[in-house]
């Protein structure tokens, strides 16, 4: 609500609401003045009556607002007078022109206010002439009677006031016939009558509209019955233009209801086979879209249609149908096709096409053509080995897709749709359960908000080849036959178990079809350093991608992993890797710079892999090393030195 006129719950009754040069003008009644000339700028605080034209409550009611020249022009009370007025919105600004008495016995109160390029036609009544046709410059002078059309105290009742091309057109009564085409020119000698269609009745029978250059209008000539017809304002160029009701003839279709749209004139008209409905009036044929398909998978399809005789262009109007964009695409173009330069996307489209030649005039819109356009989704290039069970598939955003279809089958075992997701909102997927082992193929589409579909992507294959997550041996180990053991992997037939010298890299076991998820040397490792790693296999063959490779020594020999390089802590925490069987650990520190041996002796450091002294220690170069004591006592080889500072 703009404004609260009449506060509380009774109305305001705004009419008559007129747009002047972007004020809206209007007649309304706040309860204290009666129906006065009220303003809006559209906001509450803008919204005030021009002026209290009549004092107290009565109001002076004005009617038939009409813009001339930056200004309202009005009907209303003046001095229990009728009235033309005139405003620009402010108090000072609103005037009256002239007065008409009340009470005539034909219509007193002025009406059909026309502007016609700057002369305000209006029909009104006087003592002296009855209703005629009268005319304002927007001066009291210059408001005056055009004329006298059918003398005395006879009125012509001039009406259907219509600006055509800056001369006036409208029907009036005369003494010699009933009411008939006339024009004007603003002057007495230049209104005369353009043709009496009917001599023996009232022949207009609708208001007029003007298009394509004529004027419009239901007519009766008195055989045809209501008519269509048209002027171009002379005897000659009043012709009718198309019958509904050829029989009887004296029926007619009773056309009215006229409205000029873009170059094609809408009405109402009667026929005996469809009844009252819409129709259309156009001169130029309408085009016929014939392309693109009506299902079509290109970004940019290129329209096409069926040339116009005599059109010079042609107006293209694309609407997506999907999105709602009613102007998704509006162009015109000369030739009889057009390609666009922007991308169409998924989803259904409607194209409008019309004509227009030389003189500007429009045909009617074509036919309205709908296609779909099933564009597909571009999956992005995936690592063809996988060494996860879950995936991720990516795909790039398809225009006009709200949501993703994904569609995925187990090449290796058959299984159709595996995965099956029709409401994807991202342009990526993860599973949220492990694939087994086994080749996968994997499509997407794209879906709009409306449900089109569009076609499945290419499809793209990946191997799902996961490798056993390991669980030991994964420290050093007093143990010479160590368990080798893991998690079994969903889809694998079998596991492949290699391990190696990691001094030498020369292969210790390589076994091959184990069918369990663990296994054991046959007999001891020598101490020393190993590398191993473990493959799970699938039944077509393939083994895990990117296993876990795993270093260990045989013998409980452990590394040192801290401090290295210079430390500013003059007691430095040592740690090192933990060791399988060990029951405590040895640390021994050296200083190297100024030779001393034993800097730090520590035995027996029980259930734990690290140690900080309680001493510190001076500032220089030392060297650590680590011991492992297993259950028995026995002793394994010193861990490797490390440096420090």
């Amino acid at each position: 609500m703009v404004a609260d006129i009449l506060p509380g719950v009774g109305s305001s009754n705004p009419k008559h609401l007129t747009n002047i040069g972007g004020t809206l003008f209007f007649a309304s009644n706040n309860g204290v003045h009666g129906t006065e000339l009220w303003k809006s700028d559209g906001t509450a605080a803008g919204t005030v009556m021009v002026q209290d034209s009549v004092a107290g409550s009565k109001g002076a009611n004005p009617a038939y607002l009409t813009e001339m020249n930056g200004s309202v022009f009005y009907t209303s009370f003046f001095n229990a007078t009728q009235g033309l007025w005139k405003s620009d919105g402010t108090d000072s600004g609103t005037i009256p022109l002239s007065v008409f008495p009340q009470n005539l016995p034909y219509f007193d109160l002025p009406d059909r206010l026309t502007n016609v390029n700057g002369t305000l036609f209006f029909s009104a009544a006087t003592a002296a002439t009855s209703r005629e046709l009268w005319k304002s410059n927007g001066t009291a002078a210059g408001t005056q009677l055009v004329k006298d059309i059918r003398p005395g105290d006879s009125s012509s009742f001039p009406d259907f006031l219509t600006n055509y091309n800056g001369t006036l057109i409208f029907k009036a009564l005369t003494t010699i016939t009933p009411q008939g085409l006339w024009k004007s020119n603003g002057t007495s000698p230049g209104t005369v009558s353009v043709r009496d269609i009917n001599p023996n009745a009232n022949s207009i029978t609708s208001p007029f509209v003007v298009h394509d250059g004529l004027v419009y209008f239901g007519a009766n000539d008195g055989t045809t019955g209501a008519e269509l017809w048209s002027s171009d304002g002379t005897f000659a160029g009043t012709v009718l233009e198309y019958e509904f009701i050829t029989q009887p003839r004296d029926a007619g279709g009773g056309p009215g209801k006229f409205l000029s749209v873009d170059g094609t004139l809408y009405f109402e008209a009667h026929t005996p086979a469809f009844h009252r409905e819409l129709w259309a009036l156009n001169t130029l044929e309408s085009p016929e879209v014939i392309e693109p398909a009506t299902f079509t998978e290109t970004a940019r399809p290129t329209i096409v249609w069926t040339a116009v005789p005599g059109a010079v262009s042609y107006e293209i109007v694309v609407t997506d149908l999907t999105s709602g964009f009613s102007q998704f695409i509006r162009e015109t173009v000369s030739g009889t096709s057009f390609t666009p330069a922007v991308d169409f996307g998924l989803g259904r489209f409607r194209v409008s096409i019309r004509a227009t030649d030389a003189g500007g005039q429009k045909s009617g819109w074509s036919a309205p053509y709908e296609f779909r356009n099933y564009l597909r989704v571009e999956l992005q290039p995936i690592v063809r080995f996988q060494a996860t069970s879950r995936p991720t598939i990516t795909w790039n955003a398809l225009q006009g897709a709200a949501r993703y279809d994904l569609w995925i089958d187990n090449i290796t075992t058959g299984q159709s749709q595996v995965i099956r997701n029709t409401n994807v909102m991202a342009t990526s997927f993860t599973p949220s359960s492990d694939l087994p082992m086994g080749v996968y193929r994997a499509w997407v589409r794209g879906i709009t908000n409306d449900g089109v579909t569009g076609y499945f992507s290419s499809a793209i294959e990946f191997v799902v080849v996961p490798a056993p997550t390991v669980n030991g041996p994964l420290n050093s180990t007093f143990s010479r036959q160590p368990t080798f053991s893991w998690n079994a992997v969903s889809g694998a037939v079998s596991y492949e178990v290699v391990l190696r010298n990691a001094n030498t890299g020369q292969t210790v076991h390589n076994v091959t079809n184990i069918l369990v998820t663990q296994w054991t040397p046959p007999a001891d490792l020598p101490v020393g350093p190993y590398r191993w790693w473990v493959s799970a296999v699938s039944s077509d063959g393939y083994r895990s991608a990117a296993p876990q490779v795993i270093d260990f020594f045989v013998g409980g020999r452990t590394d040192v992993l801290s401090p290295t390089g210079a430390a500013n802590d003059r007691t430095p925490t040592f740690t090192w890797r933990p060791v399988d069987g060990a029951a405590s650990f040895r640390v021994q520190v050296d200083r190297i710079d100024v030779a001393t041996v034993g800097v730090i002796n520590v035995t027996s450091l029980i259930a734990t892999t690290q140690y900080t002294p309680t001493t510190p220690l001076p500032t220089g170069n030392y060297r650590v090393w680590v011991r492992a004591i297993g259950t028995f006592g026995e002793l394994a080889p010193w861990s490797l030195p490390v440096d420090f500072q």
